[in-house]
């Protein structure tokens, strides 16, 4: 039993965790795909009768092929490992005891993970085409944008593009739904200060997995047997390790260090000239 809904319940969620690993994420396609399972689990909780009822059978059979029984545990006055609610039936027991507490706490640790405080640069999102057009108050749509103030160009102005922004696209047929997409749509001289945003929202880290796999590769770099490595080798070092889809050119690196670099013995190359 206990594998059979650990395998339904994180079935659920294990796209949302391959996803959130890969690079290259729009943050709001994040944010809108982590809405779409919260609301999955809470579905699931909503119908617990039902599917702890198909869980249950679905255990039944397992067992049946392993020529096992599924009863109930042996039950003792004082339980102070795990759950002992009261039940009459094994299914009913792990009901209660593992399908609701499991359901519950994941739904728990989902909200506390994604909370509306944990997901930086909310406030961005009122800028997609999708969003703005269903915008009624623009006033508090710019009082939520002031949190970045001083990365925009033209902090006055924001308010009128604003009011551009959104009758432009009430005039398109089709609104881009990701940050990236409404980014490409956003003219520089047009719409400065909403193009600085949405800079600003397609840059933002959806999770920590890139800084992790930062921290992956400084200890396969920097080990005991490069314990005299300098500060700007190491960071040499690192770069090219993060990036080795990036095609080097090492007749440009070549040119390059001599051009930095002037030496007696290219006193006669041609770059000089």
């Amino acid at each position: 039993m206990a594998f059979v809904v650990a395998h339904n319940e994180l079935e659920v969620v294990k796209p949302l965790a391959v996803k959130l690993q890969k690079r290259n994420n729009d943050i709001c396609m994040a944010y809108k795909l982590i809405d779409e399972r919260v609301s999955m689990i809470k579905t699931m909780r909503a119908d617990v009768d039902q599917r702890s009822h198909d869980w249950y059978v679905e255990a039944c059979a397992i067992a049946e092929q392993l020529d096992a029984e599924i009863r109930l545990p042996r039950i003792v006055k004082r339980m102070t490992q795990k759950a002992n609610a009261p039940s009459q039936s094994p299914e009913e027991h792990f009901k209660l005891n593992l399908i609701i507490p499991f359901l519950d706490h994941l739904q728990e640790e989902m909200n506390t993970r994604f909370s509306p405080e944990n997901r930086p640069g909310i406030e961005l999102f009122g800028l997609l085409p999708c969003a703005v057009v269903q915008q009624p108050d623009l006033l508090q749509l710019e009082a939520n944008l002031m949190f970045w103030e001083n990365d925009l160009p033209m902090v006055s102005s924001l308010l009128a593009e604003l009011r551009s922004w959104r009758l432009h696209w009430l005039s398109q047929e089709y609104h881009p739904e990701g940050a990236i997409e409404s980014l490409k749509s956003a003219d520089e001289d047009v719409f400065p200060n909403i193009r600085k945003l949405l800079t600003i929202a397609v840059t933002l880290p959806v999770t920590s997995t890139e800084a992790e796999r930062t921290f992956s590769s400084l200890k396969r770099l920097k080990m005991h047997l490069r314990s005299t490595m300098g500060q700007e080798r190491l960071t040499g070092l690192t770069l090219i390790h993060l990036n080795q889809d990036k095609k080097i050119v090492s007749d440009e690196i070549v040119h390059k260090y001599v051009k930095k670099h002037r030496r007696r013995m290219f006193e006669k190359c041609i770059l000089y000239q």
